[in-house]
């Protein structure tokens, strides 16, 4: 069933989509594409829209709005393989937007400058809400060149080669003959099509990646990190007009986790020291990368002030939250709580219990006996260094 809600663009995602959330909230968002919502969008514009809900999520069907609602440009057509004394059938391509962003400047979704501050920061009534990810926004020089230098008939089918590869080209053929044959026109043959797509697929690969790689390395740390790795895993290694790039790319991605690690064992160190031990917990569970490592002085630092909160006086809920997240730590076996605060509803005993197999030091205040070590087969060999 379609409904009507508000919308607002919130990022260019690529070519041909732009990412939305629902105007004034958080929830629900999505992805739009320019066919459906205008080619000539600029991040913060709103629309009214008619959207359907399904099981793969969120579609916008129209724009209701007509005065945001922006005209395409001209299709056009590919005319292959006919004969002049038949009709011509046409293959409806719409071509990308040629309004590019030629800067290669970083697009947030946040317009804050705070710096990182782990998965979560405060908001300002002073509760937490995620950290949005950040996008590189790419200028498309090199693919807008190689375009331009393409004849009429492989042009469309490149259009649709930058949208979605050659499913998105066999999609668009399906869908004219299918037309075609409602309308009792001839058909097209896939074959002479698909062989153009081939051919043009690789070079368009190749540009695409030349330009995303350059509007990295022009971003420099502030491009995500997770953009800078999808680059180096798609480049190819063993063309050598990529060698440069790739290798730069290699070092902008070690300085870039280096700043992020040391900046991430700065703020753990900062939380631990003035208390903000929930904090400290949700950073140490998010590192910037997964093969970032910290001292055993700053954990052991960590351990002490957790260990020191939980010695003070807490609130039943803050206390609860605590817990929870020392479960989920690496810290658990080295916390030690002393006492549980009560609570009349029960809460935090029910919260003991449940977590007393994470966190050895909770079975004691229980009553409970922590159970031993599984018994070692006397078929294992055991080696002591």
């Amino acid at each position: 069933m379609a409904y009507r809600i508000d919308i607002e663009i919130t990022s260019i995602r690529d070519l041909n989509t732009f990412t939305w959330r629902k105007l004034g909230a958080k929830q629900p968002k999505g992805i739009v594409s320019k066919q459906v919502i205008g080619s000539s969008v600029k991040v913060g514009d709103s629309f009214k829209v008619e959207i359907e809900q399904s099981l793969d999520g969120i579609d916008i069907v129209s724009v209701i709005d007509s005065k945001k609602k922006t005209q395409e440009s001209n299709s056009q057509s590919i005319e292959i393989g006919i004969k002049k004394d038949k009709p011509m059938p046409k293959v409806t391509l719409t071509p990308a937007d040629k309004k590019k962003s030629k800067s290669g400047s970083f697009l947030k979704h946040d317009k804050s400058d705070r710096k990182f501050d782990g998965r979560r920061n405060k908001n300002e009534n002073g509760g937490t809400e995620k950290k949005r990810p950040t996008y590189l926004k790419v200028s498309w020089d090199k693919t807008d060149a190689l375009m331009d230098s393409l004849s009429v008939q492989e042009k469309p089918i490149a259009e649709f080669l930058v949208k979605g590869g050659l499913p998105a080209v066999r999609a668009a053929i399906k869908k004219q003959n299918e037309e075609a044959k409602a309308s009792n026109m001839p058909e097209v043959t896939e074959t002479g099509l698909i062989s153009i797509a081939e051919k043009l697929l690789p070079q368009i690969r190749k540009v695409q990646w030349e330009d995303r790689a350059a509007s990295a390395l022009l971003a420099g740390s502030r491009c995500p990190v997770r953009e800078l790795k999808s680059l180096l895993a798609s480049g190819d290694p063993k063309d050598e007009s990529l060698k440069e790039q790739i290798n730069n790319l290699k070092s902008l991605v070690k300085t870039v986790v280096e700043e992020q690690v040391q900046q991430w064992k700065a703020n753990l160190k900062q939380k631990a020291e003035n208390g903000e031990i929930k904090e400290a917990l949700e950073l140490l569970a998010s590192p910037p990368d997964r093969t970032a490592k910290i001292e055993a002085t700053l954990l052991e630092l960590i351990v002490n002030c957790t260990n020191e909160k939980l010695r003070d006086e807490v609130e039943p809920d803050h206390w609860i939250e605590i817990i929870e997240m020392i479960a989920s730590s690496s810290l658990r076996t080295k916390i030690i709580v002393e006492k549980i605060p009560f609570d009349a509803t029960g809460a935090t005993v029910a919260c003991a219990k449940k977590f007393s197999g994470f966190i050895p030091s909770l079975a004691p205040l229980l009553g409970l006996k922590i159970p031993p070590p599984p018994r070692v087969s006397k078929n294992t060999l055991i080696i002591s260094q």
